[in-house]
């Protein structure tokens, strides 16, 4: 009777519409709704293309067995899709899922909950909910679909149509390890037990659920999505957090930033895995600082399954941090670079510009120079934050100046993150000026250092060489005597541009010659950035010889001065001593007197060799003895050079005595010569006068006759002391009378003294 019944209803009820489908709910987990319509033909099928539930008033309760997959956790149950070719209200009914026994239809795990009552003539799914929160299925299980009719409810006769398919095949939307049984099970409302269709057809239908998922949900990422770069002067940040599933209960409760004072806010990218995290406002807009975005502590992300976040550190890249830069960049440091020096005669000037930070922009439109038309290039050093800025060509080959770099007043340097720069002036070193001198360094000076005169017996000369600039390469290879075979050594003095050129050993201790200092012809004197000597004689003073004497002074002469004969009586003494070179150190301690008290004074005569000695006062006045000039034996005359006096003796005349007479001549006789006896009638009548000592100024004028008018005459009596005093003529030659001789009032005889 139940065949018959199924037999008689399937070839009634034979009819072919539209499919509509109703929502899903989860994934499909297996499926064959899309496969064709229809049975096998046979026994009691006639080719019939669904299965009758109600029909006639007939009541056929009916089952389609399936078979979850392999998934070890099972899978969630969350709606079963029934594929009906017709279906009409009033009467009840209950879809379950049961398990299998023995084949059949056993225990029930679910009932599910029945769409909203619907009435449609052609094909339509029509979904049956889960319990809430899905029904749990075991792996490798077979299950079936069960669809039971209740009552009739309304007198009517209700028509339901459940689509068969004769393919053994399931759709390919839904797990490749599920699968849905070949034929299907079927009874009667009077027949207790489930029977095979005939028609080895399968109820179509479509399970959906989700694969029962332990797997915690991971963050996979955290990167930079607006601004991409780590460092930034953005007023807001944003993150991009990736999972490697679909997550849930994503807000801004479940992150926090360090660092900053901002406020969060999250948006799902699209229907991804991804979220935006925002941080903007609070204190961002000034900040300095590292801004960091981590998972909150009461974070609550979990997958669509409920399991858990796992982790908070992200699997792959994890870029969770921006370094927040409100700071303008500053120049650190201007130096130079090549040269290092300054000042110089390079051709090409480099100069190192070091910022606090990485900048960009920096070309030589942001730079300038002054005191030159030398043209800029400009180059990062490697990847640091230091720039090389050359200057070369225009006047640099001939100039002589200062040179200087500057920043031009449109530069555009920035930060990395667009931060303007700061100063112009370096916080640090400046270093931003070249001097350039291109001017060859020129000899000022050379003179005597020691000594500081030209004559000398030194046995070691020292000559000064000023420049008037520094200069360098200055050694004794750069200079050469003549005159001499002394050596050279030079010397810096302190500082300065000058040099101490000394001459010693050799001949030096034994020379008599003029030794002169000049530069050598291989010379490399060069001023401190590399211009050549110009000039080999000096623009100065040019005090570059030594006349070298170590020959002994010598005494030439001593002679009297004044008076300048021997005997005198004079009161002062006056000899002149005579050297036959230049002598210093000559005064009246260098002499002494022998024979007086008398005090000496000494006085070059003019600018010549011979100096007057002078013996005045003492007991000379009165002094009757010889007086003799000679040399203290502690006398230290010497030369212009040093030398000592080598001899006390004159080598010529020594007239070095005066013979002090302060005793008057006397008259020790007259007597008559010729004739030698009284009375007489000569007409010529002589007189012998004889002095004590010899006597000066004697002549006729010192002597008178009384008695005659004679005239007389004087004669020396050879070289003694005694005087011949004749008179002749006048009345002598008839006279009868005594005559006299006398002397006259105003005779000037004096001895040789003077007196």
């Amino acid at each position: 009777m139940p065949m018959l019944l199924h037999g008689i209803t399937l070839a009634a009820l034979i009819a072919f519409g539209g499919l509509a489908t109703a929502e899903a709910q989860g994934r499909v987990l297996v499926s064959n709704t899309g496969q064709a319509d229809g049975g096998l033909t046979g026994l009691f099928c006639s080719g019939s293309t669904y299965s009758p539930i109600l029909v006639q008033g007939a009541k056929i309760d009916h089952a389609q067995q399936f078979r979850t997959g392999g998934n070890s956790a099972g899978y969630r149950l969350s709606s079963v899709g029934i594929e009906f070719a017709r279906f009409d209200t009033g009467f009840n009914y209950t879809v379950s899922i049961r398990q299998s026994s023995s084949g059949n239809p056993g225990t029930t795990v679910a009932t599910m909950s029945n769409p909203a009552a619907t009435q449609f003539t052609s094909d339509m799914v029509l979904q049956f909910s889960a319990p809430q929160g899905g029904t749990l299925l075991q792996p490798n299980t077979d299950y079936f679909v069960v669809f039971t009719v209740g009552t009739v409810t309304d007198g009517s006769d209700p028509d339901v149509r459940w689509r068969i398919t004769a393919s053994d095949n399931e759709d390919s939307d839904g797990l490749t390890d599920w699968n849905i049984g070949n034929e299907h099970r079927f009874k009667g409302e009077n027949n207790m037990s489930w029977q095979n269709n005939l028609c080895a057809s399968s109820l179509k239908l479509q399970l959906n659920g989700s694969v029962v998922d332990t797997t915690a949900p991971r963050v996979t990422s955290i990167a930079r999505q607006t601004p991409s770069g780590a460092t930034t002067n953005a007023d807001e940040l944003t993150w991009r957090v990736t999972f490697d599933e679909a997550v849930q209960n994503v807000d801004r409760g479940d992150f926090q930033v360090s660092g900053a004072t901002a406020t969060l806010a999250v948006a799902q990218v699209g229907v991804t895995n991804a979220y935006d995290v925002t941080a903007s406002g609070g204190n961002l807009a000034n900040l300095d600082a590292t801004v960091t975005l981590s998972f909150a502590n009461n974070q609550n992300i979990q997958d669509t399954a409920g399991n858990a976040l796992a982790n908070i550190t992200p699997t792959g890249t994890n870029h969770n941090s921006f370094l927040v830069d409100n700071t303008a960049p500053r120049i650190t440091s201007i130096t130079r670079q090549t040269p290092s020096s300054s000042p110089t005669a390079a051709d090409s000037l480099t100069w190192r510009v070091a910022f606090n930070e990485a900048v960009q922009n920096v070309d030589r439109g942001d730079f300038q120079v002054s005191g030159t038309t030398a043209t800029l290039a400009v180059a990062q050093v490697g990847a640091t934050n230091a720039y090389d800025v050359t200057a070369s060509g225009g006047n640099l080959a001939g100039l002589t100046g200062t040179v200087t770099l500057s920043f031009t007043n449109g530069q555009n340097i920035q930060d990395s993150i667009g931060n303007d720069l700061a100063n112009t002036t370096p916080t640090g070193a400046n270093h931003n000026s070249f001097l350039l001198d291109n001017t060859a360094p020129r000899i000022t000076s050379i003179t005597r250092q020691t000594p500081s005169t030209s004559s000398t017996n030194a046995d070691t000369l020292k000559w000064r060489v000023t420049f008037n600039e520094a200069v360098q390469n200055v050694n004794a290879a750069d200079f050469q005597v003549s005159g001499a075979t002394a050596t050279l050594a030079v010397a810096q003095v302190g500082a300065t541009n000058a040099y101490d050129v000394t001459a010693s050993s050799g001949n030096l201790a034994n020379l008599d010659a003029t030794v002169t200092l000049s530069f050598a012809n291989g010379q490399n004197i060069q001023d401190s950035i590399g211009n050549d000597l110009a000039n080999t004689t000096p623009t100065g003073a040019n005090h570059n010889s030594f006349l070298l004497d170590n020959t002994a002074p010598r005494i030439t002469s001593i002679t009297r001065q004044t008076p300048s004969t021997s005997s005198t009586n004079a009161d002062t003494l006056k000899w002149r001593v005579t050297f036959n070179e230049a002598v210093q150190n000559v005064n009246a301690a260098d002499f002494q007197v022998g024979g007086a008290t008398a005090t000496l004074a000494v006085a070059q005569v003019g600018a010549t060799n011979a100096y007057d000695v002078t013996a005045s006062g003492g007991n000379l006045a009165n002094l009757d003895a010889t007086v003799t000039l000679s040399f203290a034996n502690n006398q230290n005359i010497q030369d212009t050079a040093g030398n000592a006096l080598a001899n006390i003796t004159p080598t010529g005349a020594n007239h070095n005595s005066f013979l002090l007479d302060n005793t008057a001549p006397r008259i020790t006789s007259i007597t008559r010569q010729t004739p030698s006896t009284s009375p007489t009638n000569a007409d010529s009548l002589k007189w012998r006068v004889t002095f004590n000592e010899a006597v000066q100024n004697v002549d006729m004028a010192d002597f008178q006759v009384g008695g005659a008018t004679a005239t007389l005459a004087v004669a020396q009596v050879g070289a003694t002391s005694a005087y011949d005093v004749t008179a002749s003529s006048g009345n002598l030659a008839n006279l009868d009378a005594t005559v006299t001789l006398s002397f006259a009032n105003n005779q000037n005889i004096q001895d040789t003294a003077g007196n």
